[in-house]
């Protein structure tokens, strides 16, 4: 956007640019509606940003209700003396953008608009555009309303992230229901801790297919690594992400652009792979093979958490790492087990208290699995079951 700083322009061009992007049609055929007298630059950089900002529901900064830019709040802004400095309109409109971004909440296309009046892309429409990067929000926030305990799991986590000479690969394995998804989704909240991700889902070509994989993580890294995004934006990205395996991309996209030019982070940066098994194809696992193959050639300062079933196509490739296995019957996870069930269930019983029998037999039943409580509560919310008769 550094047309906001040299340029001047007007409203309409500013609206007609946004919409352009909105619904991801080309700059180019909307030009006729765009009109790009200049006006007053400062008056209109409080349009664009209360434009941006009613678009995406923040409009607290001019104390306006609902989230819809019309002519009445143009009219509102017009009678107001608010004077914005272009670089910190700037800062917010980039600011908003990324956040959004690295949640996949909004896919903004960015363009600049330089002094012959020519539409340039800017990096992260680029970046995009040829990474096609896979979404996985619904996968981030389908299992964090509820989520109760692994404090002792995400104890593990820091203590193998502060241990400097510890094993750069944490292999987290389990049996299909014991959490790791869910494990996986809450360290991906906390994105200081996770700069990339990817959460494998079998039979769903974008959620299994190692190259999106590949092309999704390198995106998120560019997001958080300027000089990496410097880097990679300066590759033949038409080239390569038209053709190569998932080796060669992770070679081409990852590993050498990360070498010595790209400064080491101020700490750990950590990707996250969840249910690796699901990317297998038969009894070989592409992605397993690449990892094992390739990740010791990334700097130092770079480490992966994995989940998955302890299934051979996964930690065959990997057996050079020593796995954490979640053991279902093990203290700690019976423990957020009754946690789940006391706390979740307690709506349904007569008085709002699950007596300790109940929970107690509950978990013996669930066999240390929250995918047998998650179905229990959806038969109990949908009064097909009652606590009664819960019990076999």
């Amino acid at each position: 956007m550094e047309w906001l700083a040299s340029e001047e322009f007007n409203f309409r061009t500013v609206v007609g640019v946004f919409d352009c992007c909105a619904n991801n049609l080309s700059v180019e055929d909307q030009l006729g509606a765009v009109d790009l007298n200049p006006r007053s630059s400062s008056r209109h950089a409080k349009h664009l940003y209360a434009y941006f900002a009613c678009s995406l529901g923040e409009t607290a900064d001019y104390g306006l209700e609902g989230g819809q830019f019309s002519a009445e709040i143009l009219a509102e802004l017009e009678s107001q003396s608010l004077t914005l400095d272009l670089e910190d309109v700037d800062n917010k409109l980039r600011s908003k953008f990324e956040r959004l971004e690295q949640k996949g909440q909004h896919p903004v296309r960015y363009y600049s608009v330089t002094r012959s009046g020519v539409f340039e892309e800017d990096y992260g429409s680029r970046l995009r555009r040829y990474f096609e990067p896979v979404n996985f929000h619904d996968e981030q926030t389908r299992y964090l309303p509820g989520f109760i305990g692994r404090e002792w799991l995400y104890g593990k986590v820091k203590a193998w992230l502060d241990d400097k000479n510890g094993s750069r690969v944490f292999l987290v394995t389990g049996d299909p229901g014991v959490g790791k998804t869910a494990f996986s989704a809450l360290l991906c909240s906390q994105p200081s801790v996770i700069a990339g991700h990817y959460f494998c889902v079998h039979g769903d070509e974008q959620k299994s297919d190692p190259r999106r994989c590949v092309m999704t993580i390198a995106y998120q890294l560019t997001t958080r690594l300027p000089e990496y995004r410097e880097r990679v934006n300066g590759l033949s990205l038409e080239k390569i992400a038209s053709k190569g395996n998932a080796r060669t991309l992770f070679k081409t996209l990852i590993v050498e652009p990360l070498k010595d030019r790209v400064p080491e982070p101020d700490h750990t940066r950590v990707l996250l792979i969840d249910g690796l098994d699901e990317a297998s194809n038969g009894e070989k696992n592409e992605l397993a093979e690449l990892i094992a193959a390739e990740f010791r050639a990334t700097p130092a300062w770079l480490r992966l958490i994995i989940t998955s079933r302890p299934e051979s196509a996964v930690t065959l490739p990997l057996q050079g790492y020593d796995p954490y296995p979640l053991d279902r019957t093990s203290r700690f996870n019976m423990a957020d087990i009754e946690d789940y069930i006391d706390r979740h269930f307690r709506s349904f019983a007569p008085n709002g208290t699950v007596p300790q029998t109940t929970v107690k037999t509950v978990a013996i039943c669930s066999e240390g699995l929250f995918l047998y409580l998650h179905y229990v509560r959806e038969e109990l919310a949908l009064g097909r079951l009652s606590l009664n008769n819960v019990i076999p």
